[in-house]
């Protein structure tokens, strides 16, 4: 087993920038995508997905760099409720990608509160 690490690898709390992903993306179109980062650890990715009334079907995409700057990158298949003041996405697989020397993010949970 490896010591690398991604940074905390227990959920996506560290995004910060998701929250206004999707307030800014989000217009008339129920098609949405935009970029996210982690402010805590070196996490970046990219969001896309659809909005039917008010549950969000997308993928979310990862790039995490380890303690050795290795990038390791993935997918995650996500899906969740939103209403005016809250979102909330999960992900039981986590994401899903090639093989890497630290552990991809599984089990996520996002929520998001306006």
């Amino acid at each position: 087993m490896s010591s690398e690490g991604c940074g905390t690898v227990a959920g996506f709390a560290a995004i910060d920038e998701l929250s206004s992903l999707f307030t800014t993306h989000y217009t008339s179109s129920s098609a949405i995508t935009g970029t996210w980062s982690a402010s805590s650890v070196s996490w970046t990715g990219q969001v896309t997905g659809t909005m039917d009334g008010s549950t969000f079907n997308g993928t979310l995409a990862f790039a995490g760099t380890t303690t050795s700057q290795t990038v390791c990158t993935g997918n995650a298949t996500v899906t969740g409720a939103a209403t005016q003041t809250t979102l909330t996405l999960t992900s039981n697989a986590g994401v899903v990608g090639p093989s890497c020397p630290a552990a991809l993010p599984v089990g996520i949970q996002i929520s998001l509160h306006r």
